[in-house]
């Protein structure tokens, strides 16, 4: 894996960071287009009760000839544009998202009134309730009634606005399957008055649906897609690869050029422009050529990524040289570094110690102290280099994935910690059969540094309690390391994992600040995630998580 890994990582984390606005600005003119909708179905509904209201025809129907939109239907329509407008707040405004509710609820109620009246031969009074409307009027069979497939779609729109963002247990929404149902509903009626087939506008002898209220359909099924543009077609529609640039270039073309080449076929029939067995050869040619390009489209756009894919490829590939080289130039810098840092402070250290041997008696206790002091000083820079070398190798070093015995690397660590300070009291409690996927070496480390460190920030309790566990974090599965020493305060907690960063000073706890900055390296190059909590004198709590 190594610099490999590092750097395609990389490459992703800019695309996804690159990613982010365009989908959020696809997103914010998605719920912007089906607010346009919502007042388009709104003021379709509020003209038809205008018309109903003031008794005038043309604004019932779009021509004499054709079946006016019942003043239900009309009333349905306002609702719905008033219920997508209203629950675009979401809980955010409880008032308006009540509201909301209460629109939809009262649409599918009309719905469901309206089909029972069908079903069952019922007369609720609903039909004449808002304007009467007189028998005879072109298309119905019932006077005010809707139609039945208008009311199968107000109930299943309705349903769909009030339970939009329920999930059954197997993650589905059944909202999305009623809204494509409504859609597919509309989009018929509207195919049946442009191809003059009254079986796809209304069901036998039943009064039959408005072509405006199909349009009013489809208005409505695109404006409740686009309400949520995070969950299925609308989501596929917004994917920023080759399958959503494929689906908004052609799916739209695709429904606009089948209608309309099939209603010039029919139409050139009816016309006699030519006979049936023409109309149908010029039929199958136009669409070969149209799923000929449709084709071609998604070719030189598969080909296009791919090429793209490749070049990037290639970028990663010289950037992985450029890097292995840089990498190769700091570990021999750092190596050479080391060893000529280490010489002067070995010289240093040695000569402060015989100093402190063969002339300690020319030495007052103040002199002493300070070649002590001086000792010490150059025994810790010594330790930080060896934590920095360490802290590289970490970050460079290669990466196997085998089946890792977390358990026995723990108990390994514990028996080192006692071994290291025998008179020490203290109870290290280690789960059971802790498995993970990873570098054992690595994962060594992590517990080598947490339990370490577990065991440092405890050595002021007489009896102190360190355990290495398993548990749920948010769903899901992280180990974890606790103790009950001195702690820290959360305020500072970001801290904790940066290089050289301490809490605590070294006169209280020896340390570089180096460990848990190694302990999150590992991690993340195992792709998890480290974090802690933890309280001043009542202990830490330090989590990793695996993929």
């Amino acid at each position: 894996m190594g610099e490999t890994g590092q750097a395609n990582a990389a490459v992703v984390e800019h695309g996804a960071t690159m990613e982010a606005p365009l989908v959020a600005r696809r997103s914010l003119i998605a719920t912007s287009f089906s607010k346009v909708c919502a007042a388009a179905v709104f003021l379709t509904g509020m003209v038809v009760l205008v018309g109903w209201a003031l008794d005038v025809p043309a604004l019932k129907s779009i021509h004499p000839n054709l079946i006016s939109m019942k003043a239900n239907t009309a009333l349905c329509f306002v609702l719905i544009g008033a219920a997508l407008w209203l629950l675009e707040a979401g809980l955010a405004n409880p008032v308006r998202l009540w509201a909301g509710r209460a629109c939809a609820a009262l649409v599918a109620l009309v719905g469901l009134l309206s089909l029972s009246e069908y079903l069952f031969g019922w007369d609720l009074r609903i039909d004449q309730l808002l304007f009467r409307e007189d028998a005879g009027a072109v298309g119905t069979v019932n006077p005010g009634r809707m139609a039945p497939n208008t009311a199968t779609c107000f109930l299943a729109i309705g349903a769909a606005l009030l339970f939009r963002d329920r999930r059954t247990r197997a993650g589905h929404r059944p909202a999305e399957l009623l809204v494509h149902l409504a859609g597919f509903i509309g989009l018929a009626g509207l195919i049946g008055y442009m191809y003059g087939v009254a079986a796809f506008t209304g069901l036998a002898a039943y009064t039959r649906m408005a072509v405006h209220t199909s349009v009013a359909f489809v208005v409505t099924y695109i404006g409740l897609m686009a309400a949520r543009p995070d969950r299925g077609l609308a989501r596929m529609l917004a994917w920023d690869c080759v399958g959503g640039m494929v689906m908004r270039q052609l799916l739209p073309l695709v429904i606009i050029l089948t209608i309309l080449i099939g209603w010039l076929r029919v139409a050139g029939e009816r016309w006699g422009l030519y006979p049936t067995a023409f109309g149908t050869a010029l039929r199958v040619v136009v669409d070969l050529l149209l799923l000929t390009l449709v084709i071609v489209v998604t070719a030189r756009a598969l080909h296009k990524v791919d090429m793209e894919r490749r070049e990037a490829e290639r970028a990663i590939e010289r950037l992985n040289v450029d890097l292995q080289a840089v990498n190769k130039e700091l570990e021999a810098f750092s190596y050479s570094a080391s060893h000529d840092l280490r010489a002067p402070l070995r010289a240093i250290d040695g000569f402060s110690q015989a100093l402190l041997e063969d002339y300690a008696g020319k030495l007052d206790e103040e002199g002493q102290g300070y070649l002590q002091r001086l000792r010490a000083a150059s025994q810790r820079m010594a330790q930080l280099i060896d934590d920095l070398l360490n802290l590289s190798r970490v970050t460079r070093a290669e990466m196997s994935r085998d089946d890792v015995n977390l358990t026995a690397l723990a108990q390994e660590v514990a028996e080192e910690l006692r071994k290291a300070e025998p008179g020490r009291q203290a109870d290290v409690i280690i789960a059971p059969g802790l498995r993970a996927s990873g570098d054992e070496r690595l994962l060594r480390v992590v517990l080598a540094n947490l339990l370490g460190n577990a065991w440092k920030f405890t050595n002021k309790r007489p009896r102190a309690r360190i355990e290495f566990g398993i548990t749920e974090q948010e769903g899901k599965s992280a180990y974890f390391v606790r103790d009950d020493g001195v702690g820290f305060d959360m305020a500072y907690v970001r801290k904790l994992f940066g290089a050289f960063q301490r809490l605590h000073s070294t006169s209280e706890f020896k340390g570089t600040g180096i460990g848990l900055a190694t302990v999150q390296r590992i991690i993340h190059r195992h792709g998890g995630q480290v974090w802690a909590e933890g309280a001043v004198e009542q202990g830490a709590t330090f989590y990793f998580a695996l993929p």
